[in-house]
């Protein structure tokens, strides 16, 4: 009995020591390590640098609207965009993500997520170091995320369908059940939402703009005091999955969403013009993904076959760079945007707070500007020497001071010259960057691999122990 007790304690051991070897090299992982780079090294910074930090584009507060559901598509298909001016979004590049948790919690970290079930967030991403933040929304996802590690307060909110997708954000009084309206949409083929005469559009944009024109001058101020953010000086995400609603019960070319879109935009573009008027606030708007394009499609693809027309939205507005935009707006190139750059993305623009610690994206520079560019490039090298430094082990060190001496060595760091960040140099600048970066996650692979042999060489001595001394007791 004492030879199989013993047994059974070296067996035991054998557990404890690839535990404990898998948690020493991924306790990083488990352990929630923070981006404090500026926040740590202002005094350090050169001048240039210091623009990573602050410099004027950067907002201490934002609105954030996160519309479920909403699909590239649907805003684009539905008019004649060169000939509207219609809103400026990027086309967001998912990769192949399609579901609701990934991609939201991708949105906030900048490394892409298979977070499915809505579990807190680990990792360092942009609510946690904003922390001060009013949240108007169902629990999933984003205050699922956040649950063992509150940043929001909570005003918990349902939607209908048939309501208008930001009736509880500002109620505009719309109805989209109007009947009134129905009989433009009719121009609309609603299995594909395809124009049945593209001519038809002035008819009907014209409809819509004098159907909502009374639901223009809306009295914002008020809306955000009812809210409550804007007097206790707040930044407000507001959450609403009622398009995704329609998107699963019917298609997202339904009438209700068409109706939505146009409702919608009359209601953003004068949301631009108290963003004018509230110079500390940004205004951010994001979906996650599309929907089906025909009836029953949802049995064999969730959210629509994933193609990139069938792709979700993201914009930033400022009034400071509210004319950049349009200086590069027309460049297709600079219409889309990667899922794991939009966090990287949005730091550019908020005060304190740096590109999340273990992102894998690279911030989109907004604007064709010296002081845009040092911002997105230098705070992606910040971030970048942050990681080195507290993902540190005595097993990579050695490798690791090798690629943080190359970034301080480098021409690139040296520079204090805001007027040598043009194009040219500024991508010259992110290639070697993203060479930074790779080596830093080739490194990580190797070290992971390495960790699981060390886990099975111990477990398979230890077994084999087992047996010999098991073997030796019988004979």
């Amino acid at each position: 009995m004492r030879i199989l007790i013993f047994l059974i304690f070296l067996f035991f051991l054998a557990i404890v020591e690839s535990l404990y070897i898998f948690l020493f090299f991924n306790e990083n992982d488990l352990d929630f390590i923070e981006n404090d780079y500026c926040q740590k090294n202002i005094d350090n910074l050169s001048i240039v640098e210091k623009y990573a930090c602050d410099n004027k584009y950067k907002k201490s507060k934002f609105i954030w609207i996160a519309l479920d559901g909403c699909a590239y598509d649907l805003l684009y298909e539905l008019k004649d965009k060169d000939k509207y001016n219609i809103l400026n979004f990027f086309k967001v590049i998912h990769s192949g993500l399609k579901i609701t948790g990934p991609i939201h919690e991708t949105q906030l970290t900048g490394t892409y997520s298979t977070n499915k079930a809505y579990n807190t967030i680990k990792k360092d991403n942009l609510f946690v170091q904003i922390k001060n933040i009013d949240y108007h929304g169902l629990v999933n996802p984003y205050d699922s995320f956040f649950n063992e590690r509150p940043v929001f307060n909570n005003k918990y909110i349902e939607n209908n369908f048939e309501d208008y997708s930001l009736k509880n954000f500002c109620d505009l009084n719309i109805n989209l059940n109007d009947k009134k309206i129905d009989e433009y949409l009719n121009a609309y083929t609603l299995k594909t939402g395809q124009l049945k005469n593209k001519k038809d559009i002035d008819k009907i944009y014209k409809y819509f703009d004098d159907y909502f024109s009374d639901k223009k001058n809306v009295d914002f101020d008020k809306c955000f005091k009812d809210l409550g953010f804007l007097q206790n000086n707040k930044s407000l995400l507001y959450y609403t999955d009622n398009i995704d609603h329609i998107n699963h019960y019917f298609f997202k070319y339904h009438k209700y969403n068409i109706k939505n879109i146009y409702a919608a935009e009359t209601f953003i573009k004068e949301l631009f013009k108290w963003i004018d008027n509230n110079p500390d606030y940004a205004l951010i708007i994001s979906s996650d993904h599309g929907g089906i394009e025909v009836p029953l499609e949802e049995y064999f693809y969730i959210h629509g076959n994933y193609k990139e027309n069938n792709s979700a939205i993201f914009l930033i507005y400022t009034k400071e760079f509210k004319d950049k935009y349009n200086e590069w707006k027309d460049n297709d190139n600079n219409k889309k945007i990667n899922l794991n750059d939009i966090s990287s993305t949005i730091a550019q623009i908020l005060k304190g707070v740096n590109i999340p610690l273990e992102n894998e994206g690279f911030p989109k520079i907004l604007g064709d500007d010296e002081i845009l560019r040092v911002s997105a490039i230098k705070s992606k090298e910040f971030q970048l020497i942050n990681f080195i430094e507290k993902y540190q082990n005595k097993y990579n060190k050695k490798i690791f001071n090798k690629i943080l001496n190359k970034i301080n060595t480098s021409k690139y760091k040296l520079i204090n010259d805001l007027n040598y960040f043009d194009e040219k140099n500024s991508n010259e600048y992110f290639n070697f960057l993203k060479n930074i970066q790779n080596e830093i996650l080739n490194l990580l692979k190797k070290e992971n691999k390495y960790i699981y042999f060390q886990i099975i060489m111990i477990f398979i001595f230890l077994m084999n122990l087992y047996f010999v001394i098991y073997i030796f007791l019988i004979e």
